[in-house]
C-alpha cells in the first residue's frame, strides 16, 4: 500500500504523520544515550573496584594504608592543615587584589599608543612573556630562596610575602592578558 493510502487508513495526515515519526526518533535517541550512560556508569565502576581491590590487596597496602589513611594522624594534624587553610585564603584575598591591579596597569602600559611610552610598552611585553613563560612552582622558589640570599637591606624576608609577591608577579601576567583580550 502506497505511503499516502496508509495514512489515510490511518487517519493522519501528512504533518501528524511526520509529528509521529519525529517523536519515535526522539524516544530512539533518548534510549540509546539513557543505554550509553548505563553502560558508561557500569564500566567506571568495574574499573574503579579493580583498582580499589587491586591497591588494597598488595603487599605493601597496610604501609601505604599506614601512612596516608590514619585516622590517628588525620586527627593530630587537622588543627595545623585548617590554620594554614584560613592563612591561604587571607593570602588570596590580599594578592588577588593586588593582581588586578597590577595586571591593569600592566594592560593599559602594553595598550597605549604613545610613542613616548614605547619602552614601557616593551617592558610590560617583556613582563608578560617572562613570567608567564615560568612555572610558578620555580618562580615561587626563585623569588622565596633568592631573594633572602641577596641579603639586601630593606627587603622582605618573610615568607608568606615573598609566596605572595611571586604569585602576584605570575599571576599578574595571566591577568594583563586577559584585561588586553577583552
Amino acid at each position: 500500500m502506497p505511503p499516502i493510502a496508509l495514512r489515510a487508513s490511518r487517519g493522519l495526515t501528512a504533518s501528524e504523520a511526520t509529528l509521529g515519526r519525529r517523536a519515535a526518533r526522539e524516544t530512539a535517541k533518548r534510549r540509546r544515550a539513557r543505554r550509553g550512560q548505563a553502560i558508561a556508569a557500569v564500566s567506571s565502576l568495574i574499573v574503579i573496584g579493580g583498582l580499589i581491590a587491586l591497591a588494597v590487596t598488595s603487599p605493601g597496602w597496610p604501609t601505604v594504608r599506614d601512612t596516608f589513611f590514619s585516622w590517628s594522624a588525620f586527627k593530630d594534624s587537622f588543627p595545623d592543615v585548617a590554620k594554614a587553610f584560613w592563612l591561604d585564603i587571607k593570602m588570596f584575598c590580599v594578592i588577588e587584589a593586588a593582581v588586578l591591579v597590577v595586571g591593569m596597569v600592566v594592560a593599559l602600559v602594553r595598550t597605549s599608543q604613545a610613542a613616548a611610552l614605547f619602552p614601557l610598552r616593551l617592558l610590560a611585553a617583556v613582563f608578560v612573556d617572562v613570567f608567564r613563560g615560568v612555572p610558578v612552582i620555580l618562580l615561587v622558589y626563585l623569588v622565596g630562596f633568592g631573594i633572602p640570599a641577596l641579603e639586601l637591606s630593606g627587603l622582605p624576608s618573610d615568607p608568606i610575602i615573598l609566596g605572595g609577591v611571586a604569585l602576584t608577579l605570575s599571576y599578574s601576567a595571566y591577568v594583563a592578558e586577559v584585561y588586553r583580550s577583552g
